[in-house]
């Protein structure tokens, strides 16, 4: 699972997420950003999992939990 966030300096978060993607089919991305973001913004489509922060510890166990679902969907 790679935690990601849109606003990384020199390059962004949706395109790491795309190149980790090829590299690794089986890796699960999920961004996690203080950004508000539109449901049809084309970033969110780089990502398998979103978290809006701040993020509170049980909204954290629960996105972790569905990530570990969809990677092991994957193997």
């Amino acid at each position: 699972v790679a935690l990601i966030d849109l606003g990384i300096p020199s390059v962004p978060g949706n395109k790491v997420a795309t190149d980790m993607q090829h590299r690794d089919p089986e890796l699960v991305t999920m961004l996690i950003t203080g950004w508000r973001l539109e449901e049809d913004d084309s970033r969110l489509s780089s990502f398998d999992l979103h978290l809006q922060k701040p993020i509170l510890g049980p909204d954290l166990e629960e996105i972790v939990a569905r990530a570990i679902v969809l990677h092991d969907s994957r193997v």
